[in-house]
């Protein structure tokens, strides 16, 4: 059976490599545009976002007030990323945690014909009833979208792995690029922003946001500007800041 497997618009500037150069574990000067997601302990679903901009040479400034978010049930693990490998619990498929370290944002879906009208024309593809994303570490194309074309019968495993157009907590996502393009089978997958059910409700690996401010995301994000995402505990955060380069820990009420 042919299936497409699509990493439509993934944001892949400066090479494809998943790891970063362990040398040189800062936020690259191409990186214009930043996501700060940090949890208040590592082991906590509750988080605070913010985004950041700035210019050639300059400082990050923030764009919006902190955000709350809600993040995986049983707070971080470190993913694969931007980011040299970090010492202590690493993410796996079913643990209920969120990736930590620094990843590329990916391509938004959603069951709209297109992106709401005030978004600058980042990556999008509208959701359909043939599309899938792939959870399972069995099967094939782990960790990436895939449609079905039409005419061709829907494979065994459709149904478990489809995704839920119908749900509207999925109405809009945007991908948060652990563990891709180059999926390892098991180190976890489907990793994206969504609509939250409420601050107090963790997801299973997710970084979940009210609606409005999802939406503030998607018109936020500008594809010239190579957006990346940090995610850290606050004690991570406080201790890599430096290195990696990242926001004040002030903007952020650390």
């Amino acid at each position: 059976m042919r299936f497409f497997v699509a990493a439509v618009g993934a944001l892949c500037a400066l090479g494809l490599s998943v790891l970063a150069n362990e040398q040189d574990p800062s936020v690259p000067a191409h990186v214009r545009q930043l996501v700060v997601v940090v949890a208040s302990q590592a082991y906590s679903h509750e988080a605070v976002v913010r985004v950041f901009s700035r210019e050639a040479g300059s400082a990050w400034q923030p764009d919006a007030e902190a955000w709350p978010a809600a993040i995986g049930k049983n707070g971080t693990a470190w993913g694969r990323g931007l980011h040299p490998r970090q010492k202590g619990a690493q993410k796996v498929e079913g643990d209920d945690r969120s990736a930590a370290g620094r990843f590329r944002i990916g391509t938004i879906y959603g069951i709209a014909p297109a992106l709401p009208k005030d978004a600058r024309g980042w990556p999008y593809v509208q959701k359909g009833p043939r599309d899938a994303w792939i959870d399972d570490p069995k099967l094939p194309g782990y960790n990436h979208f895939i449609r079905i074309p039409e005419g061709e019968p829907l494979p065994d495993w459709f149904e478990s792995q489809r995704m839920h157009v119908e749900n509207k907590l999925f109405e809009w996502t945007v991908h948060i690029e652990h563990n891709y393009p180059d999926a390892v089978p098991g180190k976890g997958s489907a990793v994206f922003f969504h609509k939250w059910r409420g601050a107090d409700v963790g997801t299973s690996a997710c970084v979940s946001l009210p609606l409005e401010r999802l939406l503030d995301l998607i018109a936020w994000l500008d594809p010239a500007k190579n957006a990346q995402l940090v995610l850290l505990s606050r004690e991570d955060y406080l201790r890599l800041r430096q290195s990696w380069g990242l926001p004040e820990p002030s903007s952020l009420g650390l």
